[in-house]
């Protein structure tokens, strides 16, 4: 079978695809008609034109990602060339054979650029899913943004709810007083009637016909004002006594309400209400956007990706499968006629023995005869030219050490002492002559032949940085020996060294066979003595710098090398 290890999803991304509604599955759903657009690879070259058969060759090695069928190998005729870029590649002995061109197909490359496009549309679908999850997401948020406003809602039913129960007990107030007030007014007139109706009937049969008007005068005149008095004196004490406790209920009644509104198990029975109302609406709106959006999307998505890689991956297959198989015949024809070539081959060396022999035998015949004929005539006049030339110089040998002998001696004999060797002052002085003419390259060469360090940094510090590095005009022996210097004492390393360090090491030509053979040996040391400054010395300022210097070297110095 195939691997394909490149294709790596998100454990979300699998986990989300295994979490398919069990509903749609019994409604087998009509193929997408929707053709998923091509991503352009991320990071990656532009894909290049699909070729044809005839123009493309396939590659020797496909990718180590995929494992591809190996390719069988056809024995070829022996030729001297080195297999493949290997310079160590073993030579083979050249044996000459007719031109033959071979046009390999390459289906892998285009196959390989199709699992490439078809992992662009993974990595897309990925994104999708990824959007998806935003939008979900951002429906959550604005969810819960609603039960704010339902909470804030639910506030403002609570303050609604207080103000109406006010003006409830407020009515309530009015309309009692209003009924007590109309039944103490029918209670009076009920009185009022009752004594006008039975007074006179009473009065009529105890009191004689002429007595009954002056009592129906006298009681109008008198009784029947402090009746009424009285009456209105009762009614107002009853209103007030109504109305204390009218009021006394009222506040009863608010306080009752005010703690009713307050208590926890109240605010939490219309929080669990309104919560009880939204959940459900939530969770439907939840479950019908991943039913209806997110998972038929997803599940189109994924059908339609894996059908065009497997149509893809077929066809490609198959292609592949069918070029492979004129490979085949092409090499099973190169290998016939290789064979007829070999048999040809082996007579060659038979025919060429004999014929060799044969020329060898005669020329080394008259070579014999010839050479002797003329070492015959060359020996006298060779024996005569070299006397002459031994004698001459004999002469001239003689003649110069006599001369060296005498000068020897009148040197000897004029000297008393033999001279001082220069000081160290002298040599400061010859380096300063020589940074003036611009012999930078002979100062830094002084410098360093002397082996001494506090020489090689006044050399440093006399010398002009923008001329020794801008261009450099120094050797690279000189640079090596610089850097190896340098690097040999790092306990007073400071900012100079360390720009003359870095400058050298940039201008090492790695191509150049004397840095090819000695910069590894440096550059080790150099590393060696950067460690143990950095160990000894972590928060030096040069640090960071030193640092990034080793990087440098790791990075370009010695892969070069």
């Amino acid at each position: 079978g195939y691997n394909f290890k490149n294709i790596d999803d998100d454990d979300d991304e699998e986990e989300l695809g295994q979490r398919r509604v069990t509903t749609q599955k019994s409604a087998p759903m009509p193929a997408p008609q929707k053709v998923v657009p091509e991503v352009k690879p991320i990071n990656k070259e532009p894909v290049a034109p699909v070729a044809t058969a005839e123009q493309v060759t396939i590659k020797s090695e496909p990718k180590s990602s995929i494992d591809w069928p190996k390719v069988p190998e056809v024995p070829h005729p022996p030729q001297t060339t080195f297999l493949g870029s290997n310079p160590q590649a073993v030579p083979v002995p050249v044996v000459p054979a007719p031109p033959l061109i071979v046009t390999v197909p390459q289906n892998s490359k285009h196959l390989e650029e199709k699992l490439d496009r078809l992992l662009d549309i993974v990595q897309a679908q990925s994104r999708q899913i990824s959007d998806l999850r935003t939008q979900l997401h951002e429906q959550q948020n604005k969810n819960a943004e609603e039960l704010n406003r339902y909470q804030a809602s639910l506030g403002q039913v609570k303050q609604s709810i207080n103000t109406r129960i006010t003006e409830l007990v407020t009515r309530y107030d009015q309309k009692v007083r209003a009924e007590t007030q109309l039944a103490s007014h029918n209670q009076i007139l009920q009185i009022r009637d009752m004594v006008t109706q039975t007074l006179p009937a009473i009065m009529a049969k105890g009191i004689s016909e002429r007595v009954i008007p002056m009592i129906m005068t006298e009681l109008n005149r008198s009784m029947l004002p402090m009746i009424g008095s009285k009456i209105d004196q009762i009614a107002t004490q009853m209103k007030i006594e109504l109305a204390s406790k009218i009021q006394h209920t009222d506040l009863t009644m608010r306080n009752t309400i005010d703690i009713v509104c307050r208590s926890q198990s109240f605010v939490e029975a219309v929080g669990n209400s309104i919560q009880a109302g939204v959940r459900k609406g939530l969770e439907q709106v939840y479950q019908e956007s991943l039913r209806n959006i997110i998972l038929p999307g997803y599940e189109r998505s994924s059908q339609e990706l894996f059908r065009q890689l497997n149509l893809t991956f077929s066809a490609g297959t198959k292609e592949y499968v069918q070029k492979l198989d004129q490979y085949v015949a092409q090499q099973k024809t190169v290998t016939d006629r290789t064979q007829e070539l070999a048999e040809l081959i082996k007579k060659v060396p038979e025919q060429v023995n004999g014929t060799a022999d044969r020329q060898n035998k005669a020329s080394t015949t008259v070579l014999r005869e010839d050479i002797g004929r003329d070492f015959k005539v060359l020996q006298t006049n060779l024996l005569k030219i070299l006397r002459d030339t031994i004698r001459q110089e004999i002469e001239k040998g003689l003649e110069a050490q006599a001369s060296s002998l005498e000068d020897s001696v009148l040197s000897a004999v004029r000297s008393q002492a033999q001279t001082p060797a220069p000081s160290m002052v002298d040599v400061q002085e010859q380096i300063r002559q020589m940074l003036t003419h611009a012999q930078i390259n002979k100062a830094f060469h002084k410098a360093l032949l002397s082996n001494d360090l506090s020489l090689v940094e006044f050399t440093m510090e006399k010398a002009e940085f923008r001329l020794v590095f801008n261009p450099c005009p120094l050797e690279q022996t000189v640079l090596l020996s610089l850097i190896q210097q340098i690097s040999a004492d790092m306990s007073n390393y400071n900012d100079l060294k360390h720009r003359y360090l870095t400058e050298s090491i940039i201008n090492l030509r790695w191509t150049d066979p004397i840095t090819k053979e000695h910069a590894p040996k440096v550059m080790r040391e150099l590393t060696q003595n950067c460690q143990n400054f950095l160990a000894a010395n972590p928060t030096s300022s040069l640090a960071t710098g030193l640092r990034m210097l080793l990087m440098g070297i790791q990075a370009l110095g010695l892969k070069q090398i």
